[in-house]
């Protein structure tokens, strides 16, 4: 899992921008697929004793499954990561948890709400020139 520094930007219509330093994690195809299988495999646990209870297993069984078979396709799709930190909303100042959980499809724009003054933001995670950025990979649609 290659590692990188970028800068990460918190934007919001008219002031000026916040920055920090942040990494980002890129995941190899065989560790996606490992993450995503990982939580199928958990999923499946997890539905299998509501199997055996009447009446509940006709609801709880397809519930979990989809579930997690959704967040299993949302991990195979994340090729990177934001590790998790706190940054100060450049309109009300409050600390906004960005990064963290399952990760991003690319490094665009991401949008965000802040969480004490709703008001919109916009995540950018630029790489810094020196690092060893990876090439992105190539989009399927």
């Amino acid at each position: 899992m290659p590692e990188y520094s970028v800068t990460v930007r918190l934007d919001a219509d008219g002031v000026p921008s916040v920055a920090a330093p942040g990494q980002v994690k890129t995941f190899t195809m065989p560790e996606r697929i490992k993450r995503g299988g990982t939580l199928m495999l958990i999923t499946l646990l997890v539905a299998l004793p509501f199997v055996f209870i009447p009446i509940i297993h006709f609801l709880a069984v397809p519930m979990i499954v989809v579930c997690g078979g959704v967040m299993s396709v949302k991990q195979l799709s994340a090729v990177c990561r934001l590790a998790p930190m706190r940054m100060p909303c450049p309109k009300c100042g409050a600390s906004n948890r960005v990064g963290g959980g399952v990760g991003y499809r690319s490094l665009e724009a991401k949008d965000q709400m802040c969480s004490s003054c709703r008001r919109h933001l916009t995540l950018r995670i630029v790489p810094i020139a020196d690092s060893q950025v990876p090439p992105a990979p190539a989009q399927t649609s």
